[in-house]
């Protein structure tokens, strides 16, 4: 059995059966290596928005191949002076994340409702591929749980929550007093 490609393909049912398919695979798996089985039960259920990114992988790869294409261009516009071209990236960044989601919505429909916020999870995620190298990996893997979301620059702790940050007091540069003195005297003179 390739367990890899059986892993792909668990993420691509309805969330709805994804335990039952997850413990069939472990069983199939834990004939032959128990620890294999033990990490795939471990494996979690998609988020609805997860598996609709997962879904856009699996019925339009091309789409999601010019979102992750269009990232890596939008990245070296901004490096350079060139804000033409980055304009119409960012026109094009909007039109295909709308694509997409339209994509989306259109292979749910026939099974279930989407609230507003998974479709912006998803919208979300799309544009977190966008943004980060690391995240377009991650889209492209077909194996989302869990929407993702860009944040920009900021400082986690050791579990990914926001660090605490204390503020900090100003450093006073205090000069020595007998330079001070000198320099006084010498605007006084006149």
């Amino acid at each position: 059995m390739d367990t890899d490609a059986a892993l792909v393909e668990l993420y691509g049912p309805q969330p709805e059966h994804f335990i039952a398919a997850r413990d069939e695979l472990a069983k199939a798996v834990g004939e032959g290596d128990g620890h294999a089985a033990a990490t795939i039960r471990m494996l979690r259920k998609t988020t609805i928005a997860a598996w609709l990114a997962n879904q856009l992988v699996r019925v339009d790869p091309d789409g999601v191949h010019a979102l992750t294409e269009l990232g890596e261009q939008l990245r070296e516009t901004y490096l350079s002076t060139d804000s033409a071209r980055r304009r119409e990236l960012t026109r094009q960044r909007h039109d295909l994340v709308a694509h997409l989601v339209q994509v989306a919505r259109s292979r749910a429909a026939s099974d279930r409702r989407l609230t507003g916020q998974t479709v912006e999870r998803l919208t979300e995620t799309l544009d977190a591929a966008l943004v980060d190298p690391a995240a377009a990996q991650l889209l492209r893997s077909g194996q989302l749980t869990n929407a993702l979301r860009h944040v920009g620059f900021g400082v986690v702790d050791e579990n990914n929550n926001p660090a605490p940050l204390a503020p900090a007091r100003p450093r006073v540069v205090h000069r020595p007093q007998s330079r001070r003195k000198t320099t006084t005297a010498r605007y006084h003179r006149g």
